[in-house]
This record gives structure tokens, sequence and C-alpha cells, in this order.
């Protein structure tokens, strides 16, 4: 006679639970293997972030200063506005990579409580650090000074030169900066995904409360406003000095003239990259975080319950476990009063009427010009 096994659910449940703790354990090796070999692309973001802020200072005042001194020789226009606009965008970028790196440090600390958190941590470190990061950050830089070239933003003289150089660099920081941005989306998409999390790792009366949430919850926030400001800045960069006439090439001239597919392909990225992905990525991140608070609340709230449940009769304590399910129930919908979702939008409506306001003034000269 076959001796039959006690526990099969349990061992089954213990196998599976045992195998993904080993997955866990493989990763976050690896991810410290990967971090003893710093890619080249971590290299980078060390050597920018390293300086000081002064420091930084002094580098956008030198390159100013030797642009303006280019400048006498081979005249640009409107150069003045056009180094102030990129010395700002300059120090706003690179500030922003100096935080990213001290807040990736921080990051790595308020995850590495949970397994299932330090997992999605070593995934969003892997993503982060690989040389990967380089491609699009020089495809784009490549695109932009191209563009330039092809549209006579600059011509190729002295200035010319300097200006392509410092636009490459800034679209460079810029894309590292945006980059960062879809990879703290994709760790929070991660996050989302758990059901859940070790009890001692989160503030079980107020999940809301919870010091790693907050800390996504405000490292997000920075970084989609930083999104913001950048790209609205590029837009103005766009719209302010573009010295072709965007709707008589696109709507009239069409194939005829050579700046057609690089003039409507450059609106098509403005258009989808910055003014429809500003409020699109507001809401994912918004989603997404209140999918990991009701994943907090209901781990909560399961756990009051088993210890009401527990109480064999009323008692002092049932009545405790009652009233902090009621209280948690009550705070489950507060992050749903937030109002953030407006200032992403108000932006996206500042920039999409600036696109429609400079293809109106081409239009008015198209009209009176016949």
């Amino acid at each position: 006679m076959k001796r039959k096994h006690r526990y099969p659910l349990t061992k089954k449940k213990d196998k599976k639970s045992s195998r993904k703790n080993v997955k866990i354990i493989k990763v976050q090796q690896k991810s410290i293997d990967e971090h003893k070999s710093i890619s080249i692309f971590r290299k980078v973001l060390k050597i920018i972030s390293k300086p000081h802020k002064r420091t930084h200072l002094m580098i956008a005042l030198f390159a100013s200063i030797l642009g303006f001194i280019l400048n006498s020789f081979d005249e640009m226009e409107l150069f003045g506005i056009k180094v102030s606009v990129g010395v700002f965008l300059y120090l706003l970028l690179f500030y922003a990579i100096k935080f990213l790196m001290k807040q990736n440090d921080k990051l790595k600390i308020e995850l590495s409580g949970d397994p299932n958190l330090s997992y999605a941590s070593a995934i969003y470190f892997k993503r982060i650090n690989r040389n990967l990061n380089f491609i699009p950050c020089f495809i784009a830089s490549s695109y932009f000074v191209i563009i330039s070239v092809i549209l006579g933003f600059v011509k190729i003289n002295f200035v010319g030169v300097y200006s392509l150089l410092a636009l490459a660099c800034v679209v460079f920081a810029a894309f590292i900066v945006f980059q960062q941005y879809i990879y703290i989306l994709l760790l929070l998409n991660s996050i989302a995904a758990i059901q859940k999390t070790n009890e001692n790792g989160y503030d079980k009366l107020m999940p809301d409360r919870t010091c790693w949430f907050l800390f996504l919850e405000r490292i997000s926030y920075v970084y989609r406003n930083r999104f913001i400001i950048v790209g609205s800045l590029f837009i103005i960069l766009f719209t302010l000095f573009s010295p072709v006439n965007t709707i008589e090439i696109v709507f009239y001239d069409k194939f005829l003239s050579e700046q057609y597919l690089p003039l409507l392909f450059s609106w098509v990225i403005i258009l989808v990259a910055i003014v429809l992905m500003i409020p699109a990525s507001s809401i994912i991140r918004y989603v997404l975080l209140h999918k990991i608070y009701n994943n907090l609340t209901e781990q909560s709230i399961n756990l009051y319950q088993k210890l009401y449940d527990m109480e064999s009769r009323i008692t002092v304590k049932k009545s405790e476990y009652l009233e902090i399910i009621y209280h948690i129930y009550d705070r489950k919908y507060k992050l749903s009063d937030s109002y953030a979702w407006i200032i992403p939008s108000l932006f996206s409506l500042i920039n999409f009427a600036s696109v429609i306001i400079s293809m109106m003034a081409d239009w008015k000269d198209i009209i009176s010009s016949t």
C-alpha cells in the first residue's frame, strides 16, 4: 500500500515560493556583479554629477563668453536669447542628473527591506546603468543636429559649429533625464504588480505614509516636472527660432521642398513625444501610484480582518480591529482627490497653443503675400 503525502499543497506552494526567492536572489546577485563592473554609461553619469553646482555654473559662463566671442565674427540672429535659453537648459539638465544620482542611492536603501521590492529595484538599476542607454541619446543628438542644418537653424561657420555642439550636449543630457523618467514609470509598474509586501515594510494603519511609497511619489513627481519644463523649452526653441514657414512647406510645397519631410517629422515628434506625452505619462504615473496604494490598503485590511476573525467573541480588541478596518477604508480613496493632473494638462495646452500660434503666424504671412 502506497503512503500518501500528508501536505501536498503546502509542499507545492513552498516549492513555488522557493523558486521565486531563488530567482530574486539571482537577479540581485547579477545586479551586484554588474555594479562592481561599472558600465561606461554609469561612469559618464558619475562624471557629470561629480562637479559642484558652481563648477557647472562656471562652465556655462565660460561657454557663453566663448559663444559671444565667436558670434562677433559671424553674427547669428537672436544669439543672446538662444544662449540664455541654452544656458538655462544646461543648468537644469545637469542639476537634474546630479539629483538623479543622489536619489538612486536613497532609492536602493528605501526598497531594500522587502525581497519583492528589492527584485523590482534590481531590475530598475539594471535598466538605468546599461550601455544601451547611449543609443537613444546619440540618435536624438544626431537627429537634432542634422535637422538644424537642413532646416537652416544655423549656418556652417564658427558660431554655427559652436551652436551645434552645444545643442548636441543639451539634447544628450535631455534624453538621459527623459529615459530616467520612463524607467521610474517602469519601476512603478513593477511595484504595482506586487500583491503582497513584507508586513514590517509599510505603515499598516496609514499605507499612504509608508516611507518608500512617499519617496517614489516624490521622485516621480520631480522627474515629471523636469520633463514638462525641458519639453516646453524645446517647443519654445523650435517655434521661435525656426526660420522656415511651416504652413507653406507642409500644406503647399510638400514634396517640392527638401525641408518637407524633416519638418513634418519634427512636428510629429514634438506633438507626440512632448505635447501628448506630458498628460499621458502623468495619468500613467497617477494610476500606478494609486494601484500601489490600493495594494497596500488591501493588504492592511486583510491583515486586520484576520485578527478580527481570530477573536472568538466581541471584545475591546475586536472593536478596535473593526474600527481600524473602517479607518483604512475611509482613507482608501483620499489619493483620488489629487489635482496634480491639472499642471501637466495646463502645460500641454500651452505647448499645443504655442504650436498653433506659430502656424497661424505663418498662415498670416501667406495671406498677406498673396
